[in-house]
């Protein structure tokens, strides 16, 4: 990454797309443009996500509105989770699931949303249940074996540790530590300090979760693990002078060149949270330069120079294509903008000084 070239102020974030895609079973998961495309349902990993972005948006500015999504999301959670340990990813639009089990990914996002439904601040019900249900899927999360799996429920352990801190759970937490460092030492090759063959999606989460892990546990190893994977990311992902992540049209081998298109949002949320994170924990300037730029891909500084952040609708496109921008303003797509967009503001700006954004 070069320069120190600052982005003028970003523009408001509201929830306004967030809600518009929400009705009374959750979120659904796409859009056709602006308009909710109800054919395709929901699904937990976005329901997740957005039990934690609301939670995270009522904390910092106490919108009533957004609790009354959280309370909406974590409903769907729950009903995705079944109480003697099966859980389910995609729910039809008729209320029936559609699939016989859901991804480990699924249940991993879903363990971090319950781990950070215990923040003190959160009320008393939402912590309860959240509680409730984290403890009986919990073994079951410990359990996936894929890296980004392994990643989503380790944050989970992390938050919910930081309000339990229960022996079992944290030596279920550096299990999970240990999976992830040894996946990292595994594959990492001289110039190639990553835990797998190529970068493909949702790539800073994985080093964000070894940093938080081994901050918690106490494993030095996996930590520092964790901030070389992510300075290398930094490095890949920035070469341009601006944030440009793998295309799924490719991913990023170890030997290749990275793909260009299609760019997706989720990339360019997750790394503007890991590096707010470490911002947070380092006081590292780069890393609050990374947090900045990796949220301004969506507002312009990216390949196209398009912004994806709709300010008529409130939602944000779908991904960058070689034509331009992929118009259509799904979940995945608004729930990544908020969340680089929150944790920018929470972590880099710090409370005090957040502005009056996502409500």
């Amino acid at each position: 990454m070069t320069g120190n070239t600052p982005f003028p102020s970003f523009p408001r974030v509201p929830t306004d797309h967030l809600r518009r895609l929400t009705d009374d079973t959750g979120l659904i998961q796409h859009a056709v443009f602006g308009v909710p495309d109800r054919r395709h349902g929901y699904c937990l990993d976005d329901n997740a996500r957005a039990l934690i972005v609301s939670l995270w948006n009522w904390r910092l500015t106490g919108d009533p509105r957004s609790l009354e999504l959280a309370n909406a999301y974590l409903s769907f959670v729950l009903y995705c989770l079944d109480p003697a340990g099966g859980f389910h990813n995609f729910l039809g639009y008729d209320r029936t699931f559609t699939d016989p089990v859901g991804s480990e990914d699924s249940l991993g996002r879903a363990l971090w949303a319950l781990g950070f439904a215990q923040d003190p601040s959160i009320p008393w019900g939402i912590r309860l249940a959240a509680r409730e249900y984290f403890m009986r899927h919990c073994a079951k999360g410990a359990g996936t074996s894929h890296p980004r799996s392994m990643a989503f429920a380790a944050i989970g352990f992390c938050h919910f540790l930081e309000a339990t801190p229960t022996r079992a759970l944290i030596r279920t937490l550096k299990d999970l530590a240990r999976g992830l460092r040894d996946a990292f030492e595994k594959s990492r090759k001289p110039g190639w300090p990553w835990f797998e063959e190529r970068l493909t999606y949702c790539n800073a989460a994985v080093p964000k979760a070894m940093i938080l892990a081994g901050e918690k546990t106490g494993d030095r190893k996996c930590s520092a693990a964790g901030f070389q994977a992510l300075d290398f990311l930094i490095e890949k992902t920035f070469a341009e002078g601006y944030f440009s992540p793998p295309g799924n049209r490719g991913w990023w081998p170890r030997d290749g060149a990275g793909a260009v298109f299609d760019q997706q949002p989720v990339e360019a949320g997750e790394l503007a949270e890991a590096a707010a994170i470490s911002f947070k924990l380092t006081g590292a300037e780069h890393y609050r330069e990374a947090s900045r730029r990796a949220l301004g891909w969506f507002f312009g500084e990216n390949v196209h120079r398009l912004s994806l952040f709709d300010s008529e609708t409130g939602g944000c496109c779908d991904g960058l294509t070689p034509r331009g921008a992929n118009l259509n303003q799904g979940a995945e797509s608004i729930l990544s903008l908020l969340l680089g967009d929150l944790a920018y503001q929470d972590l880099v700006l710090g409370a005090g000084e957040t502005r009056a954004a996502s409500v």
